[in-house]
Formats: structure tokens, C-alpha cells, sequence
């Protein structure tokens, strides 16, 4: 029997070379009253047992040595190739392209338009203010309203700003 793999407590199974040695074994094991059930190793040639009470883990952990990592990376990119061959990524992003990028170009003109507007008001508000405050009149309440207006007018700007970041963002991520 050789070691190899780790059971769902971190310690090391016992790896059997055929089934039928692993089927030996989980019969001894179970006339001492633990049921077992044989496996297939994932690590490749060989068998382990199992109990229903703790079923294995979907991939053992493992320890990867730096020498390991480029082939286990390699095996992961043959696996997502299979499954994310290159036309579906394309159609994917196409898809995304025809989808996304049209709502966030409506959702900046929205916020151009709510950028246009309150630079108006901000403009026609701090007009009114300039020209109370060189006839020498109350500015009080010109004041309190060119600050509202100013407020509203940065908030605008801000959001304006930030739906062309995501949009400049889905693009690089589309493309």
C-alpha cells in the first residue's frame, strides 16, 4: 500500500493499486463496524476508501512544490479551454458589447443632460447674484440659493464623471 492524497482531516490515505484490494479492505474494515466504499484516486493510478459519514473532498488538498504549479496551472487552462473554447468567449463578449455598452452610453446621456441643466441654473443663478449684489440689494437669499445650486450642480458633475469611468471600464473589459 502506498500514501498519497489527504482525507477531509488533513491526514494522508492509504492508496490501494487495485479495486479489488480496496474492496478487500473496506470488507475488513467493515466487520469492525465502519463502513467504507473504494474510490478512484484523482491523483491518477490507484484506489482509497471512503465513509459515508465523511465523504471526500472534491479535490484532495495538496501541497503544490514550485515546480508543480506550471503544470497544474497548465492542466486548469486545458480544462477551461474545453469548457470556454474561444468562439464562446467571443460571443460573449459580443453579446456584452451589444448589451452593456448601450445602456451605459443612455445612462451618460441622462447624466449629461442632468449636468446641462443644472449648469444652467448654476450660470442664470450666479448671474442674479452678481447682479444683486452690484445694485447693492438684499444677497442673503441670492447666497443661500447659489450654494444649494452649486451643490446640485457638483453632484451632477460627479455622476456624470462616474458613468463615463464605468463605461471607459466595461469598454477595456469588452474589448
Amino acid at each position: 500500500m502506498r500514501q498519497c492524497c489527504t482525507g477531509y482531516d488533513g491526514n494522508l490515505k492509504q492508496k490501494y493499486k487495485t479495486q479489488e484490494e480496496a474492496e478487500d479492505a473496506a470488507e475488513r474494515r467493515k466487520d469492525e463496524g465502519v463502513k467504507v466504499a473504494p474510490y478512484p484516486c484523482e491523483e491518477g493510478d490507484g484506489w482509497h476508501l471512503t465513509s459515508q459519514n465523511a465523504p471526500p473532498l472534491e479535490r484532495p488538498i495538496k501541497v503544490m512544490t514550485k515546480e508543480e504549479r506550471p503544470l497544474y496551472t497548465k492542466r486548469i487552462k486545458n480544462r477551461m479551454g474545453s469548457l470556454f473554447n474561444e468562439e464562446l468567449v467571443a460571443q460573449m463578449k459580443t453579446e456584452a458589447r451589444n448589451n452593456t455598452l448601450p445602456i451605459l452610453k443612455k445612462k451618460i446621456e441622462f447624466f449629461q443632460n442632468e449636468f446641462n441643466e443644472k449648469h444652467k441654473e448654476y450660470d442664470c443663478t450666479m448671474k442674479q447674484y452678481r447682479l444683486a449684489k452690484k445694485g447693492k440689494e438684499d444677497i442673503d437669499g441670492y447666497r443661500e440659493k447659489l450654494i444649494l445650486v452649486k451643490g446640485e450642480f457638483n453632484a451632477a458633475r460627479q455622476k456624470l464623471s462616474a458613468a463615463n469611468r464605468e463605461y471607459e471600464s466595461a469598454k477595456r473589459r469588452i474589448t
